[in-house]
């Protein structure tokens, strides 16, 4: 299973949620590194459209969208 990445460098200063909506995954970033959840690293498996990757160009594509 995919892992999110320990750090991503050039993050917006606080708490960022970045999704990898390749890998249907999701971690949260404090300061550019990824944060500490209750039972380790704060990353979690996410449900997406069923044709998740790209831009959502109309209602019905499946296509999640970003922002």
């Amino acid at each position: 299973m995919p892992i999110c990445a320990a750090a991503i460098p050039d993050l917006p200063a606080g708490i960022v949620i970045v999704v990898d909506k390749a890998d249907h995954r999701m971690g949260v970033y404090r300061e550019g590194a990824l944060a500490a959840a209750n039972d380790g690293p704060a990353c979690f498996p996410v449900a997406l459209g069923g044709n998740p990757v790209g831009d959502k160009v109309r209602q019905g594509d499946e296509r999640t969208p970003e922002g």
